[in-house]
């Protein structure tokens, strides 16, 4: 009997051993009331949108490529292939266009690539084990194991690889890893392979792109974790760069995986005018059951010039400016080798600025700035414009408004402060009584300003704007006396 039972134990144990090491993973399905909710799902390769029916190429041109100007798109990205290399028209192929329709997606639109069907990621709930090995055979990538020195054999590789030339020393774009891995106790030591990598066309070692800040490591469902799984309790393992981690797919029901990091951005050094060669490329590792997927943020590769604002963060297509201070606006290249020609429009004439030979412009009026930086040899410059608008801010000083007060008028009426605050025609008053909500500019401002029942000595903080962006907040003070009565 005690033979029978230390038999008995010992495979007992070794089953739990395999079990924990290799089981069968199965993905929880979300609460069905939300999956069965409209708009809960991100929309990926739907009729409904142009860009689902683009091929590849079409795909990264015109979706994922931003390069300040579209005139140099075509020529500065070539040979864009996908593998498995399934057209547009078939609705397993893993990659495609997805748009974030009406759910809270990071991102509006841009590129999908996963190792499973694109289509299955999201439109509606589907338990997304669709290996893609069963349609197309595709195996490992040795680029893919180079950069990410596996553990399991790697399966179902998807690559989507270019071609491209920079105009700018700098490449970057903004992304997000899914991965149906995010549950269980997988993350503590299971996770498929995710590669973005970069070399010159010449030549050379490939660089991975998809590494954390300040070398915190390769974006992976192992490296970016909670502390706890997706059924809420506690994971087994420590959390690790748990500030990527985007959170479970529990309450926002927005794709089929279980789990997805935060939005990153890859950033690489280049050359510019130098050729590159772009590879991104994801792998199932181990099985085919469950899938990961990455996303590209549209118009978010930047292969070309961006205009900074002083503290080097990128500037957007327009800004507000009153009274025309002067705006240091610098091209996102520096380089003694290139040059730098500057280009001021009115919105009626445009005329290149006299002496602007650098990558950076100080601007003192509104209008369209636009820089165009030539290289040595190279067709295509890079481009960049802003918009500067411009506007004007009232005059306006602190005032004290006296009332006397009477049983029949007891209130002040805030009206007859605006003269003593600005004289300038078509001033627009809003008086708060919380500081706070006046530098917010929300709408908690007093609603009827002939009736205020304001106490004596009372502040409030009046911003007066010209009925747009410009404004001055300034301090009123309430002074109230009681009207003494008088008999004969």
């Amino acid at each position: 009997m005690g033979r029978c039972l230390l038999v008995f134990s010992f495979i007992l144990a070794t089953n739990l051993l395999f079990s924990q090491t290799d089981q069968t993973r199965k993905v929880p399905k979300p609460n069905t009331g939300l999956a069965k909710k409209q708009g809960s799902f991100i929309d990926v390769n739907t009729p409904t949108y142009a860009p689902s029916g683009f091929d590849i190429t079409q795909l990264v041109k015109d979706v994922l490529i931003s390069s300040g100007t579209n005139s140099c798109v075509t020529p500065q990205v070539s040979n864009v292939q996908v593998t498995p290399n399934l057209p547009a028209s078939n609705d397993n192929r893993a990659w495609g266009y997805f748009n974030r329709g009406t759910t809270s997606f990071p991102f509006k639109d841009g590129i999908v690539l996963v190792t499973g069907k694109a289509k299955s990621t999201g439109n509606d709930y589907i338990d997304v084990n669709s290996p893609i090995s069963d349609l197309v055979g595709t195996g490992s990538d040795p680029d893919l194991v180079a950069a990410t020195n596996p553990t399991k054999v790697l399966k179902d590789a998807v690559i989507l690889e270019f071609d491209f030339v920079p105009t700018s020393s700098q490449v970057k774009f903004n992304y997000l890893f899914a991965s149906e891995e995010y549950t269980g106790t997988y993350p503590c030591s299971f996770s498929d392979a995710f590669a973005l990598l970069l070399r010159p066309v010449a030549g050379g070692p490939y660089q991975n792109m998809a590494v954390l800040p300040g070398s915190a490591g390769p974006v992976s469902v192992t490296n970016i974790r909670p502390d706890v799984t997706f059924a809420g309790g506690p994971l087994g393992c420590a959390a690790v760069n748990a500030l990527y981690f985007g959170g479970y797919n529990t309450t926002n029901i927005e794709t089929n995986f279980n789990g997805r990091t935060v939005p990153l951005t890859a950033t690489a050094t280049v050359v510019a005018g130098q050729a590159y060669h772009f590879k991104m490329v994801i792998a199932d590792a181990g099985d085919t059951a469950f899938d990961s997927a990455v996303f590209l943020e549209g118009g978010s590769f930047n292969i070309g010039v961006e205009l900074l604002d002083p503290s080097g963060a990128t500037l957007p297509e327009e800004i507000n400016v009153c009274d025309n201070v002067p705006q240091v606006i610098t091209a996102s290249v520096s380089d003694p080798n290139v040059n730098y020609k500057w280009y001021y429009s009115n919105g009626t004439t445009t005329s290149v600025v006299q002496g602007a030979t650098t990558n950076s412009i100080t601007a003192v009026q509104p209008g369209t700035y636009t820089v165009e930086v030539s290289y040595p040899g190279s067709p295509c410059p890079g481009t960049a414009s802003i918009v500067i608008n411009g506007g004007t801010t009232p005059s306006a000083q602190d005032a004290t408004l006296l009332f006397c007060s009477t049983p029949d008028v007891p209130n002040f009426d805030l009206n007859l402060s605006k003269p003593l605050i600005s004289n300038t025609p078509g001033a627009v008053f809003h008086f708060y009584t919380n500081q706070a909500d006046a530098t917010a500019q929300n709408n908690n401002y007093i609603q009827d300003i002939y009736h205020f029942n304001g106490t004596d000595g009372q502040i409030l903080y009046v911003v007066v704007s010209n009925g747009g962006f410009c404004s001055k907040m300034i301090e009123q003070t309430l002074a109230k006396e009681t009207t003494p009565t008088a008999t004969l």
